[in-house]
């Protein structure tokens, strides 16, 4: 057997095995929009049409499917300041109307446009046409590309109108903003914005320890003025009843004439004489007293 026959015997049963094994029959989920594509033993592959979940393509000789979700995928965008796991540190806090640095935390949701249009315009303009990566990595890397870099700035830009201890009363408020922008923004592009949510804004946790050692201290001068303030209007109100019993005393003091204690004495007197078995002394000024004389309850006076 010469070696140019076994050559061309190689090559013949090559050419077969590819020949048999291209045969394919691509599928696409539910769930899923698939970008068919057909593509030749040495070349390049084209593009034949979208499938939609769940189907598959039919046997086809070298064919190949991109699989892309046309469900929702929710992202969660945080705006901090700490430092990576290389131990350097980071900013990427927000700044409000006041210069006050806020973290921020806000969840997007969106999907792709399901018609084939959109899908084919997704697959060829986004560059996710390498189909060693999955559905959700496709997702993730054109969101990347394309809507977050977008978002941060809207979020960033909104949250500069208001001050930064405001701005946890206007979450709804920036959250429509923010997603009234980005569907302006991606209009023409394949995805729906389905909705914008602000999560928490505060301050980092130093500022916040600041403001709230701050307010700590307020409080405390504005409970030192209350106490103060009690004790004076206390000491007023000690002085003036003080004042009120100096005053009653002296009046008192001038209505005790040696008359009016004469006359005070004497019906005292006279109501002793009312008992039973009672007895009165007289002691007239200047006089010895040698005796004493009874007094009955009935004894005119």
């Amino acid at each position: 057997m010469s070696k140019s026959y076994f050559g061309g015997s190689v090559l013949l049963l090559m050419t077969f095995l590819i020949y048999l094994f291209g045969f394919t029959n691509p599928e696409t989920k539910e769930g899923y929009a698939g970008y068919l594509m057909q593509c030749e033993v040495f070349g390049k592959c084209r593009f034949v049409r979208v499938m939609h979940g769940p189907t598959k393509a039919g046997i086809g000789y070298l064919q190949k499917v991109i699989n892309v979700s046309v469900t929702p995928y929710t992202y969660e965008e945080t705006f901090t300041t700490g430092t990576d796991k290389a131990g350097n540190p980071f900013d990427e806090a927000t700044v409000a109307l006041d210069k006050l640095k806020m973290q921020t935390t806000a969840q997007i949701q969106l999907k792709l446009k399901p018609d084939d249009a959109s899908v084919k315009l997704f697959v060829e303009t986004y560059g996710v046409t390498d189909d060693g990566l999955t559905s959700d990595e496709i997702a993730w890397l054109s969101y990347k590309n394309v809507i977050q870099p977008v978002l941060r700035t809207y979020i960033r830009e909104e949250e500069e109108k208001w001050k930064g201890l405001d701005l946890q009363n206007h979450l709804g408020e920036i959250g429509q903003n923010v997603l009234a922008r980005l569907k302006d923004y991606t209009e023409h592009m394949p995805f729906i914005i389905e909705s914008v949510t602000m999560g928490m804004i505060a301050p980092p946790a130093e500022v916040l320890a600041a403001i709230n050692n701050t307010q700590g201290k307020r409080q405390d001068l504005l409970r030192k003025k209350q106490d103060k303030e009690i004790a004076l209007l206390v000491k007023k109100q000690r002085k003036e009843e003080a004042l009120g019993i100096e005053e009653g005393m002296r009046k008192l003091k001038g209505q005790l004439t040696d008359e009016y204690l004469t006359l005070e004495m004497s019906k005292v007197l006279r109501e002793m004489t009312k008992a039973p078995n009672h007895e009165v002394f007289f002691i007239p000024q200047g006089m010895t007293v040698t005796g004493t004389m009874p007094m009955s309850s009935n004894r005119n006076q």
